[in-house]
């Protein structure tokens, strides 16, 4: 068995750095070397941002008594016939963003009622 052991100790992402929440994955493969009895590897580092994220603000029902709070469209994903979308709790923005953001891909998959839905983007700096 050949250990190989090397660190790569700083690499160049740019002004930002890498986003917070993005994926960040190390992939190593041989390349053809040029001297015999060497091996040679190009690591491949690939980033893939977080997606971005929405909420989808209900209208607001004749039992909403705080008008800082609404009803969200939320997704329970654990549902056995596959996700099921309901109108969620009455819960402040702050609340919707960290528990009931959805990516564009899980718009796509709803149902229309969801689709038509006003999506407010959320980050995580708010």
């Amino acid at each position: 068995m050949i250990e190989v052991r090397h660190h790569l100790s700083r690499i160049y992402v740019g002004r930002d750095g890498v986003p917070e929440g993005a994926k960040v994955t190390a992939e190593v493969q041989q390349v053809p070397s040029h001297e015999d009895g060497l091996l040679a590897f190009d690591t491949i580092l690939t980033i893939t941002p977080r997606p971005k994220r929405y909420v989808l603000p209900m209208p607001y029902g004749a039992d909403d008594d705080d008008p800082d709070d609404s009803h969200y469209a939320v997704v329970n994903r654990e549902y056995h016939a596959g996700p099921a979308w309901h109108q969620g709790p009455c819960v402040s923005f702050k609340e919707a963003r960290e528990h009931y953001s959805v990516t564009q891909s899980d718009i796509d998959a709803a149902p229309k009622w969801v689709q038509v839905l006003e999506r407010v983007e959320v980050t995580d700096h708010e």
